[in-house]
């Protein structure tokens, strides 16, 4: 995002911390197993990489 003012860049940097310590604290409550998590981490790491992609393209 090179593109991305400042503010844009700091405010993408905050919801992804916030999601992912938010998301994080409630699904570490449940026991889980390694597919479950690994189908979890596959889902977050694609909408991140969605929300960033959408941003690159302002």
């Amino acid at each position: 995002m090179p593109k991305a003012s400042e503010a844009t860049r700091a405010l993408a940097g905050e919801l992804i911390k916030t999601t992912l310590s938010e998301v994080g604290k409630r699904f570490s409550e449940t026991p889980r197993s390694e597919a479950e998590i690994a189908r979890h981490a596959d889902g977050l790491a694609d909408m991140f990489c969605a929300y960033l992609g959408e941003l690159a393209q302002r």
